[in-house]
């Protein structure tokens, strides 16, 4: 079986967090086939393939990657009815789109979310907040978000460790 792209972000950040040791405390733990196929069922979407990877290796425990924000298993199930309360405030004007899945919250003022659509493996991720005006693409894909957020979190926790 030929790796897919997607396969190679996840494994590419969980090995980075893994050198940095930010894999510790908990470890990475994955999400079960389970798990991931009660999301699907709950919000009667199609995961994306690469979204589906990372679960599966850093779902439900993620050590220190993204500390201060959610995104483990099973908080998720609460993240769109916490968005569409806070774009009804912040961005009455904007309306999710119905297969988005916002995947990440943080501090309640920011959410990310992707479209789920059966032809995208690794669709773009898209942003909200209560400082920008508008709703944005952050990343061209959730691979890419993701690298991108690893990176960031491991310069970050190197310049906390500098003295």
């Amino acid at each position: 079986i030929m790796a897919t792209m997607t396969n190679i972000a996840v494994q590419a950040a969980r090995n980075k967090l893994m050198e940095a040791c930010l894999n510790i405390p908990g470890g990475l733990k994955g999400c079960t086939d389970q798990e991931i196929l009660s999301i699907e069922d709950h919000f009667h979407v199609q995961l994306p393939n690469s979204y589906r990877d990372f679960l599966s290796v850093m779902g439900c425990c993620a050590g220190m990657f993204l500390a201060g924000s959610d995104f483990l298993f099973p908080k998720m199930f609460h993240f769109r009815a916490a968005a569409e309360e806070f774009l009804q405030i912040y961005r009455p004007e904007f309306l999710l789109p119905p297969t988005a899945f916002v995947f990440l919250s943080h501090q309640g003022y920011n959410y990310c979310w992707f479209v789920c659509n059966k032809h995208a493996d690794d669709p773009p991720v898209f942003l909200v907040n209560d400082t920008e005006k508008e709703v944005r693409k952050v990343s061209e894909s959730f691979s890419a978000w993701l690298l991108s957020a690893v990176n960031d979190d491991i310069a970050a926790y190197r310049e906390l460790n500098r003295g």
